[in-house]
């Protein structure tokens, strides 16, 4: 749960802090930047609901771990959009492989609960 002290902070102190892996300041910054990430999302993925949850939760979980890498050289969100563009473009390009090679796709869910070891808490959509 985020307290008024971190609600307070200027996103570079939270970064900064997100980058010393303070899951607090990590959890304000996708509080402040969701609804701006999700239409990002919702505008490429056509109303699919299912599919944009899902990159939406690869885009936590990437950001989460790359975090560390952020060079101030944008915004939280122009970064996480970067991270959300790249994931939905891969999804369409896994989509197309999986057609085209007729085999079925994995679920999301059962690869990161398998594979990541990340520890991000979902937040619900709005």
């Amino acid at each position: 749960m985020v307290t008024s002290d971190y609600k307070e902070k200027e996103e570079k102190q939270l970064i900064k802090l997100a980058q010393a892996k303070d899951e607090t300041a990590f959890e304000e910054l996708i509080i402040r930047n969701e609804e701006y990430i999700r239409g990002w999302i919702k505008s490429y993925t056509k109303g699919n609901l299912e599919i944009e949850e899902e990159i939406f939760q690869q885009t936590l979980i990437k950001s989460w771990q790359r975090i560390s890498q952020f060079k101030f050289k944008s915004t939280f969100k122009v970064w996480a959009n970067a991270i959300a563009r790249n994931n939905f473009y891969d999804d369409c390009i896994l989509e197309r492989l999986f057609k085209t090679f007729q085999i079925k796709k994995p679920r999301l869910n059962f690869i990161i609960e398998k594979n990541i070891k990340a520890k991000i808490t979902p937040i619900a959509p709005p």
